[in-house]
């Protein structure tokens, strides 16, 4: 059985307390999954420090996987982690055993850096799947049904 911690909207909550989270919650997650917003909360411009990557080391597969939410930057201007530890499964699909994750980030109405439309969604979504369509997917999204 796959074990997952999944999150999103991490605006104001203390990121510490995901790592008490993941330190001590029993099993410990396979993954940890976040779908969106204030992702630069997560990488210290000061300090360099990658709050993603070092959450994915106390996970048991070591990954952390996410996407963009409406109110984030995109990856030109966002924050960029760590590729070892982290994957942008708006990107690049996550093939974890008969599993694969893949994302859709951003929103497609209202305010926001990172919108796209009904059909770019389904576009999208359907290239991601063909890709991969032998495993069982696993949608990541930020972006509300419409």
């Amino acid at each position: 059985m796959t074990h997952i911690l999944a999150v999103s909207d991490w605006r104001s909550q203390p990121i510490d307390d995901l790592y008490t989270i993941l330190e001590t919650v029993e099993p410990t997650p396979d993954l940890l999954l976040y779908a969106g917003d204030d992702l630069s909360r997560f990488k210290n411009a000061d300090t360099d420090t990658d709050h993603l990557a070092e959450l994915a080391r106390l996970t048991k597969h070591q990954q952390s996987l996410y996407v963009r939410g409406n109110d984030d930057f995109p990856p030109s201007t966002g924050p960029q982690f760590d590729a070892e530890f982290t994957t942008d499964l708006h990107r690049t699909p996550y093939i974890y055993e008969d599993l694969v994750f893949i994302g859709q980030e951003g929103s497609t109405q209202g305010p926001g850096l990172i919108t796209y439309t009904e059909d770019d969604v389904q576009r999208h979504l359907s290239e991601h799947r063909t890709a991969c369509e032998d495993r069982t997917p696993i949608l990541v999204t930020h972006t509300p049904p419409s």
